[in-house]
């Protein structure tokens, strides 16, 4: 939820990033799916184009079946 703050009404990518990135250091939590996803928005409005593509391979391997997962496919490299 925080993250999603900083990404959104906030605009604070770089805060949204760290803001999931602790959440997924904590292991597999219910919103591990969401926290990946917006760590790749996070990700992209930073510019961070290889960091953004690891970022995304690892999630369609983790959720191939994601409702994120099409959308991530058209932007992988």
């Amino acid at each position: 939820a925080l993250g999603q703050l900083y990404l959104g009404p906030l605009a604070r990518p770089k805060a949204a990033l760290r803001a999931f990135d602790r959440y997924l250091e904590g292991g597999r939590g219910d919103l591990s799916e969401e926290a990946m996803h917006g760590k790749i928005e996070a990700l992209a409005r930073l510019g961070a184009r290889a960091r953004e593509q690891a970022a995304i391979r690892e999630f369609l391997t983790r959720f191939p079946a994601s409702r994120y997962a099409e959308g991530l496919r058209r932007r992988v490299e």
